[in-house]
């Protein structure tokens, strides 16, 4: 365009340009569990729950890590067992690891890692109303299951030599469970005799809280396999 004012001629020109600007929702967050090491009894195993978000997100996710079993549930920090909460350089992936070394009968249980976050945002007019959200959680599970360690059952004798009719003898019966297993665990005994339950009141047979069996005297009916069952 050119004006004229007077003898002079003016030149005046305009130039604009447009960005658009386009805003998403982050990216679903994602939990996950892994897990090294041995699953088994008084092995070593490290499980790790990894927490992945968007780089650079303004806001810390908040991180939830319990286990739970049949009576109660416990956070990480009162498990009573090392672990390390690490974040990498960009801010994005965080892991807790927990260490089970070595694995205890009292671990098992569903370990459970939850994370969720709440971004809020406003306009220009800082008009509440006109706010916008964009609100995320997550979770993963990891569970623990193996078999309580088998129960050791012995008998012995009070001695080995012969045994004869009217005379008493003493069996011994000892039980042995893994030390490893700290909960307290309801052990049921019962003799039998050649597949027939010996009763606690027995005439002939005095069976003791140590779940020993005193045989007051021997006769040729006390022949036969004895052995201590386990429930």
């Amino acid at each position: 365009m050119i004006i004229n004012s007077g003898n002079s001629l003016i030149a005046s020109s305009q130039a604009s340009t447009t960005h658009t600007v386009t805003v998403e929702s982050l990216p679903p967050m994602t939990v996950d569990f892994s897990s090294v090491g041995s699953v088994e009894f008084c092995q070593s195993l490290t499980i790790t729950c990894t927490i992945t978000t968007v780089e650079r997100l303004v806001v810390t996710p908040m991180i939830t890590f319990i286990k739970m079993n049949d009576t109660d549930m416990e956070m990480l920090s009162n498990l009573n067992r090392p672990y390390s909460i690490t974040t990498d350089d960009t801010g994005s992936v965080t892991n807790y690891t927990l260490i089970l070394d070595p694995v205890r009968f009292e671990d098992a249980g569903m370990y459970t890692c939850m994370a969720e976050f709440n971004v809020t945002g406003f306009n220009n007019t800082n008009d509440p109303s006109t706010a916008t959200y964009d609100y995320q959680e997550a979770n993963g599970n990891f569970i623990l299951i193996f078999d309580i360690p088998p129960v050791i059952v012995t008998i012995s004798k009070e001695h080995n030599d012969t045994l004869y009719a009217g005379t008493p003898f003493f069996i011994k019966c000892d039980i042995m469970l893994n030390p490893l297993v700290s909960i307290p665990v309801t052990v049921t005994n019962q003799w039998t005799r050649d597949g027939t339950n010996v009763p606690m009141g027995s005439s002939d047979v005095t069976i003791t809280e140590g779940l020993n069996m005193i045989i007051g005297g021997c006769r040729v009916g006390h022949l036969g396999a004895m052995p201590d069952q386990k429930f």
